[in-house]
């Protein structure tokens, strides 16, 4: 068996700063790059700075993104001159791609304000969905690479959050995990109820990484259980199992069951105290080629006992 390791650790995710979990063409997905990706990227490594402009307007989106992902990291007066012309384009896509640069893109100091305001801007009155949505991502980016946009970026997520682009209202759930602020409860809480599971997804995700708790939050990952998208239902497990919520038991039972686990079902098995998951971690543990250390790690938290000196497989055969 093949333990399916998650995407990302929550703990390591602001300073990661979600490096590679955005789509380029709008779509942002929680999962690891392929091997054409990393490829990919290595060889734009190598390419000069003039040959990635050009590679901005390709067809297949993923050259695009490895491009714009390269210009980033290089950073530079030029390209960022180069992205805010780009974000002023006629064509919704350049200014889509100018928007997506401009988002993780090292700025001097005296350039991050009207970079800001800039993508702000677009957020709010550009024509194109996918614009107005990378834009929304890039802000909340740039909000935690300094603090102080977050109450521009809240404001603005107020009429993003009911915007007609499942792009815009995705791009809003992620960007509402930028910073703590219970203000941001309310819109959360609406995006849990969108019709489209991408956004319920987001807003589940943010929710669970501030940790925000009410009884209302509760009663909707409660609901969200019989989602029938995967992704919503993993991050409903997640929460309340965080939240040692007895409730999700038996699904957070299921999970442990499947052929692939995630490596943070694992952990929120652990993490809900409760020892009616120990058959599970066990079995998992005997099945299991990869990654026993941190199963036999959940069953120690549940067994309420130090790590032994001894082979971490011992633990599955205990009665």
């Amino acid at each position: 068996m093949n333990l399916l390791a998650a995407s990302a650790k929550r703990s390591a995710l602001v300073k990661s700063q979600y490096a590679g979990w955005m789509r380029y063409n709008g779509c942002m997905s929680k999962r690891k790059p392929t091997q054409e990706e990393i490829c990919r990227h290595a060889e734009d490594k190598k390419r000069a700075r003039d040959e990635l402009y050009l590679l901005l307007d390709h067809p297949r989106s993923l050259i695009r993104y490895s491009a714009a992902c390269e210009l980033q990291q290089r950073g530079g007066k030029e390209t960022v001159k180069f992205a805010e012309a780009w974000c002023r384009d006629s064509r919704y896509r350049r200014r889509a791609t100018g928007a997506f640069i401009l988002g993780q893109i090292t700025l001097p100091p005296e350039k991050e304000a009207s970079v800001f305001n800039l993508l702000n801007a677009m957020a709010e009155y550009d024509k194109s969905a996918l614009a107005r949505a990378a834009a929304v991502e890039a802000m909340a980016h740039r909000c935690r690479i300094t603090a102080r946009h977050w109450p521009p970026l809240l404001a603005q997520s107020t009429f993003t959050v009911t915007d007609g682009s499942i792009n815009v209202r995705r791009a809003t759930a992620f960007a509402l995990s930028a910073a703590y602020d219970e203000r941001a409860i309310p819109l959360l809480v609406r995006l849990l109820n969108d019709t489209h599971s991408g956004v319920r997804s987001w807003a589940a995700f943010s929710i669970n990484f501030h940790l925000y708790d009410t009884p209302e939050i509760r009663e909707r990952l409660i609901n969200l259980l019989h989602d029938p998208d995967d992704a919503v239902r993993a991050e409903a497990i997640l929460g309340l199992a965080h939240r040692k919520e007895k409730s999700v038991v038996p699904a957070l039972k299921e999970a442990l069951r499947q052929e692939r686990v995630f490596d943070e079902f694992i952990e929120a098995a652990g993490a809900s105290e409760n020892e009616s998951l120990l058959p599970e971690l066990r079995g998992l543990l005997r099945r299991c080629d990869d990654n026993d250390r941190l199963i036999a790690t959940a069953i120690r938290r549940l067994q309420n006992r130090p790590a032994p000196a001894s082979d971490n497989r011992e633990i599955a055969h205990e009665e």
